[in-house]
């Protein structure tokens, strides 16, 4: 069996090596913390049960938050009653301790299951603020700790992670909305790790619902909208949103620009933009003529490269200056005579046919040859010089055809500049800051006009050009020396190309800034609807098949994030079932400890509906023991002191569930509940006990605490006293375990006695407390002289004797009057015939016995003998 928190123990299964022994906190010491102050206080634990009794605001409920705060760094009340944090603002520090006095820690030695003792201390460094939690560092044997995890100890999850029950808590619980009570039985059941689950689910659900928009899904989704009366294009539309590859969307694209625009006629994608592009021009022309001012820089001229013509000079050069010039000039025609079909081949003498005077030999012939083999390079140079200079013609005649291109019509305007201009004045109601009017210079028209100077200025340049490239060429025909003389006039039609370039730039600038200010009316162009949609999603199809691939990952993380979401909850409300009826087993066996025999029996816990919200309490009401039981919500039947049992058996049944060790309970039963103190002593500390959990209880209730000693006593218990007089040295801590603590609880329990056996009842147990405390006193006196001597080795006299003996070691002349006083008015009682004091008296006198009890406990060191 898996369980999502490995502290629920499997009642099933038990395989695990058991340890040597449980966890133990073997003494308690607290300064600073709430109602402990300067003082440092030590409260020695019993291993098995430890009563500690104080009346109500004595320090009971401080010394369960000590045991809170030292294992989980925090008090669940501030978690679990919510409200404002103001509430809580510095409430863990002793408020009468000074500003400058930061030493505020709780401390425990614990012995671990491995037998090994060590101390861990939690120091408090900053308080509950209005705005922030408190702060703690935590070290075990001197060493600073992250946690405490290295010990072993299990703790449940928060708020509730001490295994500490605090009355306050279990009454809130009790009596808060359905809400706030599912909170808290989820947080017993260890279900928090789900919530974290859900949650980290809820927040993955989230960010996927926040992701930004698209833009070109936007835009598609406007496409939509803008198309929605045409079905043809509607169902296009539909398979864009579907298509997986770039091919299949840009078709479905095409054919909603031809649903959109039945004039398009085009099959590429280049060639629909083309047509899209020119009726959008063609219908925005109507609003306004700005494709007419539009350059297209498409077609921008590029500079013309002089670089290779200068390189086929320098080597034709080169090659001319390594042969004959008249073998060079009259190469031509020795390559013709050598290529005569008869000529090439002769063996005897013929005429010459180029002199027609000479002779030519067949040695002659073989001459010619090796004078053309010797010239070869120049031939090659002086054909890389003729491409070259054919190849500067027509860069420069292309780069004037560029220019033409680039230019807009508006290029040809004259007086239509004036009309334009107007109608733009028209058009837009005030020219905005920083650009100029249609008709000035330095607007789009001074632009046009810059840019058609520099195309006047190249055409210019063309015939000197075209000259140059003629008369070197024919140099070069004649194998004739030449110079570069292009780079002059090539460096001027660059200078051309340049300042072109500089004023369509800015031309393109312009025409931007007019489409901002008209964009509005531009936009009132009559369109087919859909077709300035579709046109942008063509131009930007790359982005828009980007944006259709990171939608569909969007869908899949959305719908993988729903399904993991619905896999939780339906594990969650498997596991919940589980936890609630193993939860409910348990309540159960200690609601039987609690509530024996009791008709009304606990039911169960079941979740209602998800669970997340509301939690369901049931009740089993029997008229009989035999009979079959009627079940009913429990919170609405039960009274308080059975609601208070049913938080009790919660409490208890979680702690056993995930393995506590040690359980401390404060006030775990409340003052109108007297008659169940008894059977909360024998049976559920029995059941605590005998299950190896350290107990310990804190309880304002003297009754319960001299019934939980008088059953327990057997098993070696520690029993102290809270007493808070001195609000800066804080709560004070006297061990009671000894008989004088009896004595004095017997004598409490009887001093508002309205009878007068009642009062006699409680001056006998104070006059025993008194020969107690002098016993002790007596008996601590000779030790410290250096007479080891026990308290039960003390004579047993009556207290006017044991008085005498114990003035021997008085702290000061008031203790003679004191013991006389007691002997006065506690002697007599026990007479019948014999004025009994009355309670105001009892009162008194019990107070000053132990008034200077704790006085001789302060004294001498190590306190008072037991």
């Amino acid at each position: 069996m898996l369980w999502w928190t490995s502290g629920w123990r499997n009642a099933m299964e038990t395989s695990e090596p058991v340890l040597n022994s449980p966890t133990r906190i073997l003494r308690l010491r607290v300064r600073g913390f709430r109602s402990y102050g300067s003082e440092v206080r030590e409260i020695e634990m019993a291993p098995t049960i430890t009563v500690i009794r104080g009346e109500n605001s004595q320090g009971k409920t401080a010394t369960a938050e000590a045991v809170e705060f030292l294992f989980t760094g925090l008090i669940s009340r501030r978690s679990l009653f919510g409200g404002a944090k103001s509430e809580y603002e510095r409430i863990l520090k002793n408020v009468h301790l000074p500003s400058e006095d930061p030493d505020v820690w709780v401390e425990a030695d614990i012995r671990c299951p491995d037998g090994v003792e060590r101390t861990i201390r939690r120091t408090l460094t900053a308080d509950y603020s209005t705005t922030t939690d408190c702060a703690s560092t935590i070290t075990i044997d001197s060493h600073q700790v992250s946690d405490l995890d290295s010990l072993g100890i299990p703790l449940g999850d928060p708020p509730l992670a001490a295994p500490v029950l605090l009355q306050h808590n279990l009454r809130y619980v009790l009596s808060t909305a359905p809400q706030q009570r599912a909170a808290y039985f989820r947080a017993l059941l260890e279900l928090t790790d789900l919530d974290q689950v859900r949650e980290a689910i809820a927040r993955a659900k989230g960010r996927v619902a926040d992701l930004p928009p698209l833009p070109w899904m936007v835009r598609l989704a406007e496409l939509r909208d803008s198309a929605w009366a045409e079905p043809v294009a509607s169902s296009a539309i539909d398979r864009v949103e579907k298509s997986i590859s770039r091919h299949t969307m840009t078709a479905e694209l095409i054919s909603v620009a031809k649903a959109v625009s039945p004039s398009v006629r085009g099959e590429t994608a280049e060639a629909v933009i083309g047509e899209l592009r020119a009726a959008k021009q063609r219908a925005e022309e109507k609003v306004f003529p700005i494709g007419a001012l539009t350059p297209t820089t498409s077609n921008m001229p590029t500079r013309v490269d002089h670089t290779p013509l200068a390189r086929s000079v320098d080597v034709y050069a080169d090659r001319l200056r390594g042969v004959d010039l008249d073998v060079a000039r009259l190469a031509p025609i020795f390559e013709a005579v050598v290529s005569h079909p008869q000529l090439g081949s002769l063996s005897e003498p013929a005429e010459c046919p180029v002199c027609e005077q000479g002779t030519l030999e067949p040695d002659r012939i073989q001459r010619l040859r090796e004078q053309l083999a010797a010239s070869k390079d120049v031939r090659a140079a002086a054909s890389g010089v003729a491409h070259q200079l054919q190849a500067i013609l027509g860069s420069v005649e292309a780069t004037g055809r560029a220019m033409r291109a680039v230019l807009p019509e508006a290029h040809e305007w004259a007086d239509e500049w004036k009309d334009v201009a107007a109608h733009h004045a028209s058009l837009v109601e005030k020219v905005p800051a920083g650009t100029s009017d249609l008709s000035s210079g330095d607007s789009a028209r001074g632009a046009i006009s810059r840019a058609g100077y520099q195309l006047e200025r190249l055409r210019e340049l063309w015939h000197p050009v075209k000259t140059v490239v003629a008369s070197t060429n024919a140099k070069v025909q004649e194998r004739a020396p030449i110079r570069d003389e292009l780079v002059a006039l090539l460096s001027e039609v660059n200078e051309c190309v340049d300042s072109f370039r500089i004023e369509i730039e800015n031309l393109a600038a312009s025409v931007d800034r007019l489409s901002e200010e008209l964009g509005g009316k531009l936009h009132l162009a009559h369109l087919p609807p859909g077709l300035r949609e579709v046109l942008d999603l063509l131009e930007h199809r790359d982005d828009l098949q980007r944006e259709l691939e990171a939608t569909r990952k969007r869908e899949e993380v959305r719908q993988r994030v729903q399904a993991i979401d619905r896999l939780i909850q339906t594990a969650e409300g498997a596991l919940l079932d589980e936890r609630f009826d193993m939860m409910g087993a348990e309540i159960d066996r200690w609601w039987a400890t609690l509530r024996p025999d009791e008709l009304v029996r606990f039911g169960g816990v079941g979740r209602r509906a998800s669970g997340r919200r509301y939690v369901d309490l049931t009740a089993e009401l029997a008229s009989t023991t035999d009979a079959l039981p009627e079940v009913r919500n429990a919170v609405g039947v039960f009274s308080d002191s059975q609601l208070n049992a049913l938080g009790l058996a919660a409490f208890l049944a979680r702690q056993c569930l995930i393995g506590s060790p040690f359980v401390i309970l404060d006030d775990p039963l409340p003052g109108y509940d007297p008659e169940h103190r008894l059977t909360f002593a024998v049976g559920t500390l029995s059941a605590l006990l005998d299950e190896g959990i350290q107990v310990i209880v804190c309880t304002h209730d003297p009754k319960l605490a001299l019934n939980t000693v008088d059953v327990h006593r057997h098993r070696g218990l520690e029993h102290y006293e809270l007493s808070l007089s001195n609000m800066a040295e804080g709560t004070a801590v006297t061990n009671e375990t000894d008989v004088f603590g009896q004595h004095i609880l017997a004598a409490q329990d009887a001093i508002a006695s309205s009878s007068v056996d009642g009062r006699r009842n409680a001056a006998n147990a104070l006059r025993r407390a008194a020969e107690r405390l002098a016993k002790q006193i007596i008996a601590t006196g000779r030790t410290q002289e250096g007479t080891p001597t026990r308290v039960s080795e003390v004579d047993d006299n009556v207290l006017s004797k044991l008085a005498v003996d114990a003035l021997g070691f008085a702290l000061d002349a008031s203790e003679r009057g004191r013991w006389e006083t007691w002997r006065k008015n506690l002697n007599p009682a026990a007479h019948d015939d014999a004025d009994v004091p009355q309670p105001p008296t009892l009162k008194t006198i019990m107070k000053e016995i132990k008034k200077l009890k704790n006085a001789h406990e302060k004294h001498w060191p190590g306190g008072l003998l037991k």
